[in-house]
């Protein structure tokens, strides 16, 4: 429309280069800040349900079987934690992501001696990508794009898994919201925990993009270009789909209704405090670590064979594994086993540093939380930069049209 002698000038110093290097990470930073503000709604949920379950005793497990006591407090400060490095890996590509190609042409830039720092600022960047060589080939920025929601995805994944198999009759731990469940065409009494297993599933596809890229960026530097396109055309569905993940998995865990009773009821079942009775035989009969658990695991096998609960034992069968192992009663009251076997007294004993102690719990909190308001500071703060950036533009461009 303006003809060549004006309009053919624009493409001046420019390629297909920079041009689709640089709009691509503009559009992908778009898609990451969305990402991480997504990330924050779910932070501020499970850390609002850390505060909130401090006192919810539950078991914890490995191997499937019930390990320790904890709480469900514990549990969600777990995952606090975890999504604040993946917020803090998100940012930290951000700051590698929004670095200038514009100028760097295809290869070797241009003989036209372009201000490459003014050109970073007017498009909102926070530096400039030097050489030019690696400003066009230096592709490992889309493999970083889905690794660091590799690890995200991975991360709402096993929480959401965790809810799923809380849900079942077995555990009967908690429910999801009707709305995040179905039922089935042939069974009606079926409430499947649907939102979950939707969560779960976008593990696979983030990882099928990032093997993609990697596969894509394998070719030597000098290789064909239009290989590109077959892997940065799924990035924004990804992006989008994960953006849309995050924002259920919060609405999941901020709805779901857990089961505090059974919760509890169950934390016991299968001696989650032998451990604390061996600690106690160490610290009130003076006994040596190795034997304390030896003959611990001696009256859990009995007490289990006689049906006995930690509810019911008595020193009787301490005395008589005692005997079995070391040739001697144990003589410890029932008083002390007992209380070493309360999963309440368990949790407020495990008041070190990170521990599931309730006003543990919270004083590690404090951090966590902190850390969430910088950082909810500093992404505001960098989507500033950006409009500023396009505010700058608007207003060099009106001083060029008005000389």
């Amino acid at each position: 429309k303006l003809g060549h002698e004006i309009g053919g000038k624009i493409h001046l110093g420019r390629s297909s280069g920079d041009l689709n290097t640089g709009s691509y990470i503009m559009t992908l930073r778009t898609k990451l800040i969305a990402i991480m503000e997504a990330t924050q709604e779910l932070r501020r949920v499970i850390l609002r349900l850390a505060e909130t379950h401090i006192n919810t005793i539950m078991a914890s497990y490995t191997h499937m079987q019930q390990a320790q006591p904890t709480t469900l407090g514990h549990y969600f400060s777990f995952w606090a934690y975890a999504l604040e490095r993946d917020f803090q890996r998100m940012m930290e590509f951000y700051k590698r992501l929004n670095t200038s190609v514009a100028g760097s042409a295809i290869i070797v830039g241009s003989e036209y001696k372009f201000d490459r720092e003014y050109e970073a600022r007017l498009l909102g960047f926070d530096d400039v990508r030097v050489n030019t060589y690696d400003a066009i080939w230096g592709r490992d920025i889309n493999i970083e794009s889905y690794s660091c929601l590799l690890a995200l995805s991975s991360n709402i994944g096993r929480l959401c898994q965790d809810l799923e198999i809380w849900t079942s009759a077995e555990f009967g731990y908690a429910q999801v919201d009707d709305s995040h469940a179905g039922t089935s065409s042939i069974m009606p009494q079926k409430k499947n925990p649907f939102g979950p297993e939707f969560v779960k599933g976008n593990v696979a596809i983030i990882t099928g993009a990032l093997v993609a890229s990697t596969m894509t960026w394998k070719d030597y530097s000098t290789g064909a270009i239009m290989e590109w396109i077959r892997t940065d055309e799924d990035t924004w569905r990804i992006y989008d789909e994960l953006y849309n993940v995050i924002l259920l998995t919060a609405e999941i865990e901020d709805k779901a209704i857990f089961n505090k009773e059974e919760m509890k009821h169950k934390c016991n079942l299968m001696w989650t405090t032998a451990t604390d009775l061996a600690g106690a035989m160490v610290n009130r009969m003076n006994m040596p670590w190795r034997t304390a658990h030896q003959i611990t695991a001696v009256a859990m096998r009995i007490a289990m064979d006689k049906n006995i609960t930690p509810e019911t034992i008595t020193s009787d069968i301490l005395d008589e594994a005692s005997i079995d192992y070391c040739g001697e009663p144990l003589g410890m009251p029932t008083e002390w086993i007992r209380e070493a076997l309360d999963p309440v007294n368990s949790v407020k004993a495990h008041d070190m540093l990170g521990g599931p102690a309730p006003e543990r719990v919270l004083k590690d909190l404090v951090k966590p939380k902190k850390k969430f308001e910088t950082d909810q500071e500093e992404l505001i703060a960098l989507k500033k930069r950006i409009t500023d950036s396009v505010a700058f533009m608007e207003k060099e461009i009106d001083s060029i049209l008005e000389a």
